[in-house]
C-alpha cells in the first residue's frame, strides 16, 4: 500500500509537466519540503542539483546522467551500481544508475551532511571541501583526493579504486572493497577487502603519519614492492588475514607488515585457496570457502572481509527508487500527457 500510494503521488506530481521530447528518457526528481518536482534528460541531475537546497533529496532513475558538481548538503539517491566486475569494466545493466564525467564535492557549508546512494560513478571524483559525506552502496572508477577540507567521510558497501589519493584521517571504510594504489596510514577500515599494489604509505616509513586501524580485513598484496615496509607503530590490525596474489612473494615480508601490531590476532595464508573462486585470482563477490570463513574470524565471531561483521555487504538500494518513467511523445487532442511512472522501495 505505501508503494502504491507513493508511486501515486509521483504520477500525480510529474503528471504536471507540460512536454517531453522522448518516449523514454532518465529522470531527476527533487524533492523539497514536500514538493516533487521532474527534471528530464541526461543534464536532469545537474538542473535538479542547480535547483536544490541544503537538505534536498535528488532521485535519479536507471540510466546515465552528465556529472555536475555537487557544492549543497543534498542527498542523492539512484536505483543502483554493478558490483560484478572490476572499476573501469563496460558492464552496464539497464537497471542502474550511471554518472559520467570527471566531478567533484566542494560544499562551502559546514552543515548537514551530503549522502550518496545506489549510484556508479564511471569517471573521477574528487572530494575536497564538505561537511559529513556518507556514501551507500555506490561504485566510484576513482577516487582521486579526499582533503582535509572534508570534515568526515564514510564508505559502506562500495566499491571503490582509489588511485594515490590522498585520504584524511576523518575516512572509514566499512564492508568495502578498496583497489589501492596507497594506503594512507590514518585510514580505518571494518571488515573490508583491500587489494594494494602498495601498502607502504601505511608503514613505519611512510611520511606520514596517522593512526589508523584496520580490522576484520582481508589484504592481498599484488607484488613484492608492495610489502617491502612494515606497518606503521601508531597503526593497528585486529584480526586481520593478509594474503598474496602472487606466489613468489616472500612470506616473511607479509609477515613484517604486521610486526608493530601483531597481537596473535592477525594471520597470513598462503595463496588464495581461502576464496571460493574459479580464477587464481579472486574478484567480486569475495565469498570465502566454507571452511576459510568458520576458520578465519573477526573480533565479533563472524568471518573477516566484506561478508562478515554486523553489515554484511549488499550492493541492493534501500530506498525509495524510481525505476521506469515513459511519457507519450505528444499529448492527446484534450492536450493530456500521458505518463507512466513505477516506483519501488528495492527490497
Amino acid at each position: 500500500m505505501r508503494k502504491n500510494l507513493l508511486m501515486l503521488a509521483v504520477i500525480l506530481l510529474t503528471a504536471l509537466m507540460a512536454n517531453a521530447e522522448t518516449s523514454q528518457t532518465v529522470t531527476a526528481t527533487l524533492n523539497h519540503d514536500g514538493n516533487a518536482t521532474t527534471f528530464m534528460g541526461g543534464n536532469g541531475m545537474r538542473d535538479a542539483l542547480n535547483a536544490a537546497v541544503d537538505g534536498d533529496a535528488i532521485i535519479l532513475s536507471p540510466g546515465t546522467f552528465n556529472a555536475a558538481d555537487i557544492k549543497k548538503a543534498v542527498t542523492l539517491r539512484g536505483a543502483g551500481a554493478t558490483m560484478l566486475s572490476l572499476p573501469g569494466d563496460s558492464i552496464q545493466p539497464t537497471d542502474a544508475t550511471y554518472i559520467t564525467g570527471e566531478m567533484s564535492i566542494n560544499i562551502e557549508s559546514t552543515e548537514g551532511k551530503l549522502a550518496i546512494e545506489g549510484i556508479q560513478f564511471n569517471n573521477r571524483v574528487s572530494f575536497v571541501k564538505a561537511p559529513a559525506v556518507d556514501v551507500f552502496k555506490t561504485r566510484i572508477s576513482e577516487v582521486t583526493r579526499i582533503d582535509k577540507n572534508v570534515a568526515s567521510i564514510n564508505f559502506t558497501h562500495c566499491l571503490l579504486y582509489i588511485n594515490e589519493s590522498h585520504m584524511n584521517e576523518h575516512t572509514t571504510m566499512v564492508n568495502t572493497v578498496a583497489y589501492l594504489s596507497y594506503l594512507n596510514p590514518w585510514v580505518n577500515a571494518l571488515n573490508c577487502m583491500l587489494i594494494g599494489n602498495r601498502y607502504d604509505t601505511f608503514s613505519a616509513y611512510s611520511s606520514y603519519s596517522g593512526g589508523g586501524q584496520l580490522t576484520n580485513c582481508i589484504i592481498t598484496f599484488e607484488n613484492d614492492h608492495s610489502i617491502s615496509m612494515k606497518l606503521s607503530s601508531n597503526c593497528t590490525a585486529y584480526n586481520c588475514v593478509a594474503c598474496c596474489k602472487a606466489s613468489y612473494n616472500d612470506w616473511n615480508l607479509i609477515k613484517d607488515f604486521f610486526e608493530y601490531s601483531y597481537n596473535g590476532t592477525n594471520q597470513v595464508v598462503n595463496g588464495v585457496s581461502m576464496f571460493n573462486a574459479e580464477d587464481a585470482v579472486p574478484v567480486y563477490p569475495f565469498y570465502l570457502t566454507e571452511d576459510a570463513a568458520a576458520q578465519y574470524l573477526g573480533n565479533d565471531g563472524t568471518q573477516v572481509g566484506i561478508h562478515g561483521g554486523s553489515l554484511p555487504i549488499d550492493p541492493i538500494p534501500d530506498n525509495l527508487l524510481v525505476t521506469k518513467c515513459n511519457i507519450a511523445p505528444k499529448t492527446t487532442a484534450t492536450g493530456k500527457l500521458q505518463i507512466e511512472i513505477q516506483v519501488s522501495t528495492a527490497k
